[in-house]
């Protein structure tokens, strides 16, 4: 449990780089980064977040 919770928390103050595949680029912390917006732009197919009070779930509409 220790190890799973030591995840959690690197994974939610780690860095986040996003390569859009045409010479854009977004860096930042996880929580600016990864928004439905962004993953829309990138996979070029609509991206539905789903918020939990321990994290986030982005779901292909």
């Amino acid at each position: 449990m220790t190890q799973i919770t030591r995840i959690f928390f690197a994974a939610e103050h780690c860095r986040v780089l996003l390569l859009f595949g045409d010479g854009r680029w977004l860096a930042g912390p996880r929580a600016e980064v990864l928004t439905a917006d962004h993953l829309t732009a990138l996979y070029h197919h609509p991206i539905v977040e789903i918020t939990t009070p321990d994290r986030a779930w982005f779901i292909p509409r």
